[in-house]
């Protein structure tokens, strides 16, 4: 009769420690908010770039003081 109510104890015990839903404490990953190196390779890839940028006022801003605009002197300027 104990080893029974004692086998039972554990097993109420091992579900309610299983049925827990306690996720672990987590930052969020990094922001990389710096213009990637594939659109400082042409004057036509910084552009598409700058187009795809979201013009939205709660976006994180991007870090461009590392980054190097590519500049050209044949190709004609490009609207955004």
């Amino acid at each position: 009769m104990k080893l029974r109510n004692l086998a039972m104890m554990a097993a109420c015990g091992l579900l309610l420690v299983a049925c827990s839903d306690s996720p672990p404490d987590t930052e969020a990953p990094p922001v990389d908010n710096t213009v990637p190196a594939s659109a400082q390779t042409s004057t036509a890839a910084w552009t598409s770039y700058a187009a795809a940028l979201s013009d939205s006022d709660t976006a994180e801003p991007v870090d461009v003081n590392a980054a190097v605009p590519p500049i050209s002197d044949t190709d004609e300027p490009r609207p955004i």
